[in-house]
């Protein structure tokens, strides 16, 4: 008798287990389906965040740099206004051009589908306000733009300059531009 009954106890501690187990994985099962869902939802709002982000940056307008540069374009139009007319053709012409250049560049650049190709847009923006701030150096040697013009624009210059040297850092990752510029050359 006592045989039996400790024998009905331990079928019944086993079936106990068994079912205890069976909840346990069914719970197991249950909080997969919620972590699946989870990271279901977590792809989907990294999917809206992505396009969110590619959507907001594809205007222009939204870069603080571009308004920046926007802005230091039409303060360099008024300040050339003043230039003897001989150099409309000369000075004139290149200074402006090379201020426009750099909101325009930087509005191409947005409107790219990659960060890369973004980026080589910052490039050729930074290499125009290099050369803008040549022109407006020598226009104030040559005493065609007074120095209390001159140290506001160049001030403006050097700021687009950082925040582009920034921006174009940032979408490259803290990468090199290319991996030519690390490999050492028969000149270094």
């Amino acid at each position: 008798g006592q045989l039996s009954a400790v024998s009905y106890q331990r079928s019944a501690i086993s079936f106990q287990r068994s079912a205890f187990s069976f909840q346990r994985s069914a719970f197991s099962g249950q909080l997969s389906a919620v972590s699946f869902q989870r990271s279901a939802i977590s792809r989907k709002l990294g999917a809206v965040s992505f396009l969110a982000r590619k959507w907001i940056v594809k205007d222009f307008r939204n870069l603080t740099v571009w308004h920046k540069a926007h802005v230091l374009a039409v303060a360099v139009y008024r300040a050339t206004r003043d230039y003897p007319r001989d150099e409309l053709y000369g000075l004139t012409s290149q200074t402006r051009r090379a201020a426009v250049s750099i909101p325009a560049n930087i509005a191409e650049g947005c409107g790219r589908a990659t960060d890369a190709d973004f980026a080589r847009f910052l490039d050729l923006a930074s290499g125009s306000a290099n050369e803008l701030e040549y022109h407006l150096l020598l226009a104030c040697e040559l005493r065609l733009l007074p120095q209390e013009e001159h140290d506001p624009l160049a001030g403006g210059v050097r700021e687009v300059k950082q925040m582009l040297a920034s921006l174009t850092k940032r979408l490259r990752g803290n990468r090199p531009a290319s991996k030519q510029q690390n490999k050492p050359g028969p000149d270094r």
